[in-house]
């Protein structure tokens, strides 16, 4: 059933009055109409907006919503304009504007493939979801680096058995293990029982083998990470990181290294290797995690990357971000990033 453009004021109230709708979607109606001039179809669909938000969606996607009846918990069947009819009436409309505009809702039509897919986000919204999509393109640019050697042999031992390309999955493993190399974003899909987990833990022991510093391994020192210089460590330059490590120390007359001042102590195969944050949506998908990422770090023939991370204890995304309680406005942000080189999300 869909609800007939244009619909009168008197319609708009009696739909807003009753559920899904709330007092900050109805109060958000008000404010289209009055601030804005909007008609009685685009304060439907801001009211709309505001209420999806509770169901986890960041936007009205007209296909979806308008194709299946919207049901509230009370067994109400809400009746919502046809899409077509419903975005016509929305392009012409003040209260709404295009990507760039400054309006209270932007509708956006975003092809994918041959398909175009239009929505419709508040203002805010639009924009976190903008300014998160640049970063991931930025992160995902590919760059032009070598890969050391003991990577390249570490790789070929993990990944011995491996089949050939021509086969399922094959070789694409491998290449898939390598790709953090290349790019500071990375997806891993698949099914279950794909070697998702087994890849992760691949993909993170090449990664400490990549920015292990040899020279650590001969210094009889201990450092706390809180006393690790300012600057990031970095997995595609590794001579930086071991050139900040290697200030800690001093060169007796003899040559030999000694400690000059006392540091607070952690194990020195800390840090050699980068520092990893693992994170799930719920503490038990993170303990789930955590237990999947150590069952595969045993077959790691390398015994210190084996050690590091089976020592790495997931936790929750909202736990990784600092958001606490009802608070929308996590403690780590681009001011405050998490500590962390690596940061892996499942």
């Amino acid at each position: 059933m869909t609800k007939k453009l244009t619909m009168t004021s008197d319609e708009l109230r009696t739909l807003l009055d009753a559920p899904p709708f709330t007092a900050i979607d109805r109060q958000f109606a008000r404010y289209l109409i009055a601030r804005c001039n909007a008609g009685p179809d685009a304060a439907l669909a801001g009211a709309m907006t505001t209420a999806i938000l509770a169901s986890g969606h960041s936007c009205l996607d007209f296909e979806e919503q308008c194709r299946t009846p919207w049901e509230s918990e009370e067994g109400r069947v809400l009746e919502l304009p046809e899409a077509e009819a419903w975005i016509r009436a929305l392009e012409n409309d003040p209260s709404v504007g295009a990507p760039g505009d400054v309006k209270p809702l932007i509708l956006v039509r975003d092809r994918i493939g041959d398909t175009v897919v239009p929505r419709l986000y508040l203002y805010k919204y639009f924009n976190f979801e903008k300014r998160v999509a640049e970063r991931l393109r930025a992160m995902s640019a590919i760059e032009d680096v070598k890969i050391p050697k003991n990577v390249v042999a570490l790789a070929k031992e993990l990944f011995a058995d491996e089949k050939d390309l021509g086969a399922f999955g094959g070789q694409l493993q491998t290449a898939g293990a390598l790709l953090p190399f290349y790019s500071r974003f990375s997806i891993i899909t698949g099914g279950p029982g794909t070697g998702k987990t087994t890849v992760l833990a691949s993909m993170l022991a090449l990664l400490c083998a990549g920015t292990r510093m040899n020279e650590i391994e001969e210094l009889p020192l201990k450092r706390s990470r809180s006393e690790m210089p300012s600057s990031r460590r970095t997995i595609k330059d590794d001579t930086q990181v071991s050139a900040n490590l290697m200030t800690v120390r001093r060169k007796t007359k003899d040559g030999m290294p000694i400690q000059s001042d006392p540091l607070p102590a952690i194990e020195t195969i800390d840090a050699m290797f980068p520092v990893i944050q693992l994170a799930a949506p719920t503490g038990k998908a993170a303990q789930r995690m955590g237990e999947s990422i150590r069952r595969a770090a045993d077959r790691i023939p390398d015994e210190k990357i084996r050690l590091h991370l089976s020592k790495i204890i997931p936790s929750t995304i909202h736990r990784l971000l600092g958001l606490y309680g009802d608070s929308p406005k996590p403690k780590r942000n681009h001011q405050s990033p998490i500590d962390a080189d690596i940061v892996v999300i499942d």
